[in-house]
């Protein structure tokens, strides 16, 4: 249970309870606002709290903005806010019987489902995004009631459904998951190329794109990705004198896709793929996964790779004895047939397979081989 009495639904990270009750402390806020100087303390007080939990440190901006100019953002971010916890209600609401936004977030559990309590964060996101970007992007400010009438909307709805279901996720360039609104009008605004690489020209990278979003994305804002379909893998055959090492085939719908070789001991996967494109698809489906614990690919693909891990730190392929990289190598990769060396090829930090968040973890973990008894210990 977290500090605001209700139990987050679990997730990946170590500041995910910090994240939820943030969330809930926020929405009981943007009901109590009103237009006086107390909103402007009321809102500051929160903040701060609230970024402390989450990031273990102050952010002083909002403490410089004109109290007239803050009491505006807070208001209207209350409102889209309030808007957005609307529709969460009307799509899982757990009350028989209507009530009032007002009646239900009193109540314990805001009045929603299971379900509705996981979608929260999609709600409390499309507000600050909008708030964040008003400080200082007059456009974007001027947006307001573009954005709010967009909440409920036919297209809203469409995107939103699957944020839900994490068939389409867009991060922005903090690492942070992008509005539906702002997503509808990147892929608006697409003429050619890949998707991924439009959404990365944009500042935005496109994480997820499952061929139920694809098919979405195409309907509501006229752009397919001309999705190949969920990439699996077919074991082909063992490596000879390495039997927890065996070459691997992508395949998805349209066929094999990419070459590569998995090592069940280190829980790594190397790939190897002519066209960028396919790259990506295999690479978020290796993240929707989730089973894999380390990434090696050629140093060619580090924008698919960019896109679909935003929060990682791609790295060089370390070719000194002991190091997790080299031991990838020389477990997985077949030099005679793949021609490329060491330096040819990077690597992703572990951490979203561990599940700890970036801010969380002020060094990077080193490898520790199986059997060796000791933990993984920290390098500067």
């Amino acid at each position: 249970m977290g500090a605001s009495g209700l139990a987050p639904a679990p997730g990946r990270f170590a500041n995910d309870s910090a994240i939820f009750d943030a969330d809930v402390a926020a929405l009981r806020l943007a009901f109590e606002a009103t237009r006086s100087d107390d909103v402007r303390s009321g809102f500051l007080a929160f903040h701060h709290g609230a970024t402390r939990a989450i990031r273990r440190n102050r952010i002083g901006l909002l403490d410089r903005i004109a109290p007239e100019r803050l009491v505006d953002l807070v208001e209207k971010w209350a409102a889209l806010y309030r808007r957005c916890y609307v529709h969460l209600l009307q799509l899982h609401g757990d009350s028989p019987t209507p009530e009032s936004p007002e009646e239900a977030v009193a109540r314990d559990r805001l009045g929603l489902t299971n379900t509705g309590l996981s979608c929260l964060s999609i709600a409390s996101r499309y507000a600050e995004f909008w708030a964040e970007s008003a400080t200082h992007d007059d456009a974007i400010r001027a947006e307001w009631d573009e954005r709010m009438a967009y909440v409920g909307s036919f297209e809203f709805a469409a995107l939103h459904a699957l944020q839900e279901s994490e068939d389409l996720l867009v991060y922005d360039q903090r690492g942070l998951a992008l509005p539906v609104f702002d997503i509808a009008r990147i892929a608006r605004g697409v003429r050619s190329g890949p998707l991924w690489a439009c959404f990365a020209e944009a500042g935005a990278r496109l994480v997820r794109l499952s061929e139920t979003a694809d098919r979405t994305l195409a309907r509501v804002a006229g752009r397919s990705a001309n999705h190949p379909g969920e990439a699996r893998i077919v074991h082909a055959e063992r490596r000879p004198g390495r039997a927890d090492v065996s070459a691997i085939r992508f395949i998805a719908r349209t066929g094999v896709i990419g070459l590569g070789h998995h090592d069940r001991r280190t829980g790594a996967v190397q790939i190897d793929v002519a066209r960028r494109d396919d790259a990506y698809f295999i690479m978020q489906s290796l993240r929707a996964q989730g089973e894999f614990r380390r990434l090696v690919f050629p140093r060619a693909l580090e924008a698919p790779a960019w896109a679909v891990f935003p929060n990682q730190n791609i790295q060089p392929i370390r070719a000194d004895p002991g190091s997790y990289e080299a031991m990838m190598l020389a477990a997985i990769a077949d030099r005679e047939s793949h021609g490329r060396p060491a330096e040819d090829y990077r690597c992703l930090d572990d951490w979203y397979f561990r599940g700890e968040d970036h801010s969380f973890r002020p060094t990077r973990l080193a490898f520790t081989p199986a059997g060796s008894g000791g933990r993984a210990a920290s390098n500067p």
